[in-house]
């Protein structure tokens, strides 16, 4: 143990499950705005938790029903730690349907059911100040946005640059593809809506996120969609396509994502 406390001050707030973590298990911690000291200690409690489900999988069931007529999805025992739900605060905005409902608190993570309907959904504008909370779920955040009426620009996003591929160019390139009228720039994009998406062939450049974001695109596409690479969704969402089969047997999206 180190014998003086730790301190470490984000120039943003960032997700904090591990100073929450901490806590639960009896760690000394404080917190003041961006400031968070750890203090030395010479014993950790153990401690019992269910694990939540994670918000970055289930972000992409609710663009799915957002964006897919006559939808509504329940997820149920979601993470919805208000450091990571930035996605739904910028949806809400463009005029999602959702509701949380039964939420309540497991290692102190708070947990909920996630209600989500089709949504008229209308183009906004994302500021570099919300990214940390959505950096994740900004590909799907694109596919949303094409399904908008008016622009959406995002900004402040160049961190998509060094992700597992470069995806701000993997998102454009995909979703032109399909139709999408989608403006790359140096730190995001802009994007007018709301377009009708035709199927084709794509690929996953080899990133789990723009494989997932791409299929949830096919779902509103007007011919399948043939995406190349899938298998890289196995890094974050291994059961993710029969998932997507399941979500959607019973619907006319079924025979439209294709591998």
């Amino acid at each position: 143990m180190e014998q003086g406390p730790t301190t470490a001050i984000e120039p943003n707030t960032t997700r904090d499950h591990t100073e929450i973590m901490l806590e639960h298990l009896g760690v000394p911690i404080s917190k003041c705005g961006l400031k968070t000291t750890v203090y030395p200690t010479s014993l950790i409690n153990g401690g019992s938790w269910n694990i939540p489900g994670d918000f970055s999988s289930a972000a992409f069931w609710i663009v799915a029903a957002a964006i897919t007529r006559e939808s509504e999805l329940q997820i149920k025992n979601v993470n919805v730690n208000p450091t990571r739900t930035g996605l739904l605060n910028v949806l809400k905005r463009m005029g999602l349907i959702y509701s949380i409902e039964d939420e309540t608190l497991s290692g102190g993570e708070k947990t909920a059911t996630i209600v989500v309907k089709s949504s008229s959904l209308e183009g906004t504008k994302v500021m570099p100040e919300e990214i940390p909370s959505l950096i994740d779920e900004l590909p799907l955040l694109a596919v949303a946005a094409t399904q908008a009426e008016g622009i959406t620009e995002v900004t402040g996003a160049e961190e998509l640059r060094v992700k597992e591929s470069d995806r701000i160019h993997a998102m454009a390139v995909g979703l032109k593809k399909l139709g999408a009228q989608i403006k790359e720039t140096k730190d995001g994009w802009i994007i007018k809506g709301k377009t009708a998406l035709a199927g084709g062939k794509t690929r996953s450049y080899g990133d789990h996120r723009v494989a997932m974001a791409l299929a949830v695109a096919g779902l509103v596409a007007t011919s399948p969609l043939y995406l190349e690479g899938e298998s890289c969704v196995r890094i974050s969402y291994p059961g993710f396509f029969e998932t997507l089969r399941k979500l959607t047997q019973n619907t006319k999206a079924k025979e439209r994502i294709q591998s």
